[in-house]
């Protein structure tokens, strides 16, 4: 994935234009001041998609679990349960 560096002066400008192709193409922005100080402009959405991998991920047992069930899907090894409605 290509990322995007832009500096302050420029995200300044095309603020709009630049949050929404951050929204809709799901492609971050990195903003820098030139100084070696840098941030990320990322979508919302991916932000927290992030976050709450970070967090599943955090202990050793569950980052196993989650391994082992990747691995199953992607050897096939699925089941289909039906759900009752929540009505």
């Amino acid at each position: 994935m290509t990322v995007k560096i832009i500096t302050c002066g420029d995200a300044q400008k095309d603020l709009d234009k630049i949050l929404h192709e951050v929204c809709a193409g799901h492609s971050p922005v990195v903003i820098t001041d030139g100084q070696g100080r840098e941030a990320v402009l990322i979508n919302r959405r991916d932000y927290e998609s992030i976050e709450e991998t970070l967090y599943l991920m955090k202990g050793p047992e569950n980052y196993r679990r989650l391994l082992d069930s990747v691995e199953q899907a992607e050897s096939g090894k699925t089941c289909s349960k039906q759900l009752k409605d929540s009505e």
